[in-house]
């Protein structure tokens, strides 16, 4: 966990999440692995890395309890959850998450990426718990080139079917970088950045692939450029934040 933050913030600052999926300890440069990953290691250079904590090695209970901040046997998904079809339950509704808790406090919020918590009622849908706009996936990983999963579309903007060309990973942050620039001047943002990378199918573009050419294995070369395509997206993130002069008022 990275955290940035700037010595003059306002009393109100804006609240950016960058949520990667399933991402190893070895995957970023900064703790010594071979993928090279310069915007993440900024982050960490230029924030605090906080290495002490309890943490779920999988994607539903991971951002249930940041959500929430409860334990897994707490709040209750306590292992990924599957076809919404055959697992008919999500995130307990009863619970108040974190972007309701921003919403009471006046905040614009967002969400572009993997939601992952629950599609089968309306009840669990992003719009239904705090989130004034979100888009993305609903489900867990998802072909991030054709946007499926288990052989259907889950490719969405406010829970409506979205058909759209492009990598899902760039696709987010293009997303995230529009919440950014179309901001609402009159109140802060609380943006949550969830990306699918590099969780499961692991693919990348074939420009980043080459990158990685001399790496002898091809699955190691594709993890290597799925990883490293997260990273730039992140960078193009964090120069939109810049560019919009929000860096100095914004916890990422």
């Amino acid at each position: 966990i990275i955290l940035l933050l700037s010595a003059n913030i306002q009393s109100k600052p804006n609240v950016i999440i960058i949520l990667t999926d399933d991402m190893g300890w070895g995957d970023v440069s900064y703790h010594g692995g071979h993928i090279p990953t310069p915007n993440i290691d900024a982050l960490a250079k230029n924030g605090l890395e906080l290495n002490r904590f309890y943490a779920s090695p999988v994607c539903s209970p991971t951002r249930a309890s940041l959500l929430t901040g409860l334990h897994i046997f707490n709040h209750g998904i306590i292992r990924p959850l599957a076809n919404p079809t055959a697992e008919q339950y999500g995130l307990p509704a009863d619970l108040k998450i974190m972007p309701q808790f921003f919403k009471e406090a006046g905040y614009q919020t967002a969400l572009s990426g993997k939601w992952h918590l629950g599609m089968h009622l309306e009840e669990f849908w992003p719009t239904n718990r705090g989130f004034e706009t979100s888009y993305g996936h609903m489900t867990g990983g998802i072909g991030n080139f054709d946007h499926t999963a288990a052989g259907r579309l889950d490719w969405h903007r406010n829970e409506s079917t979205l058909r759209e060309e492009g990598y899902s990973t760039e696709l987010i942050a293009n997303e995230a970088i529009s919440i950014i620039k179309n901001k609402d001047q009159s109140r802060p943002l609380f943006l949550y950045v969830a990306f699918n990378a590099p969780h499961t199918p692991i693919e990348a573009p074939l420009q980043n692939i080459e990158k990685f050419s001399y790496l002898e294995d091809e699955s190691d070369r594709v993890y290597a450029a799925n990883v490293n395509a997260l990273d730039n997206e992140i960078g193009r993130i964090i120069k939109a934040i810049e560019a919009e002069g929000l860096l100095e008022e914004t916890i990422i």
